[in-house]
């Protein structure tokens, strides 16, 4: 006997696993219940938000400690350590002298720099509340520049 194959069936058999195979759809079990739901966030209570202010509290005064700028020292023996006998190079002394005095002058005008970056910004703020573009009078001259949004200053010195 010879069975008639339909098209639309696979040619062999499928395995015999014991599964149950494919199954038709549910549309309520399927397709509106969710395969995921995510836990409830937790509440936070009164001792969480406390430390959490308090935490942001020591943040922001650690900030501000960043914040403070150290004074400019003026030891020209700076960096310096005394020479040890037996050591080499001892006639390149001058040498190092000049080394130290360069880098403690260095170190001195990146200091004023941050400060030359606040007063800039702030002389800026001020062209800006008194609606200025340029500022002349008595030597002093100070523009506004628009594709930097910055400023530039000239101050004429009086020469004796």
């Amino acid at each position: 006997m010879t069975a008639k194959i339909e098209k639309h069936l696979p040619k062999q058999a499928p395995k015999k696993t014991g599964q149950r195979g494919i199954k038709p759809l549910d549309p309520v079990e399927d397709f509106e219940s969710p395969t995921f739901v995510p836990p409830e966030p937790p509440v936070p209570t009164s001792e969480d938000v406390k430390d959490f202010l308090d935490g942001a509290a020591a943040t922001r005064e650690k900030r501000k400690e960043k914040a403070k700028k150290p004074q400019v020292v003026k030891d020209p023996q700076r960096g310096k350590t005394e020479r040890l006998p037996g050591m080499q190079d001892n006639i390149l002394e001058d040498l190092e002298d000049a080394a130290r005095e360069y880098a403690n002058t260095r170190d001195d005008r990146m200091l004023l720099l941050g400060k030359e970056v606040e007063l800039k910004e702030e002389l800026l703020n001020l062209m800006k509340k008194h609606k200025k573009m340029v500022y002349v009078r008595d030597g002093v001259e100070i523009k506004i520049v628009h594709e930097k949004e910055a400023i530039k200053v000239k101050v004429k010195r009086e020469e004796d």
